[in-house]
């Protein structure tokens, strides 16, 4: 079994990948379970699995 990632651990990834454009608001439990994530570039707030947002599937309303 690996090792999990912490709270803090994800919110450097995303910042690494996407700068400020968006913004870690929910609790990262797992690379599976659903984070809540605003995206300051067209005000959305949206829920995704973290696995598949650091692999490129970010907002879904303005497709950035």
């Amino acid at each position: 079994m690996g090792i999990r990632k912490t709270q803090q651990q994800f919110e450097d990834e995303v910042y690494e990948k996407y700068g400020s454009e968006y913004m870690v608001i929910g609790n990262y439990l797992s690379n599976k379970k659903k984070i809540l994530i605003y995206h300051q570039k067209c005000g959305t707030y949206f829920q995704t699995n973290p696995y598949n947002f650091l692999n490129g599937h970010a907002c879904r309303k303005c497709a950035c």
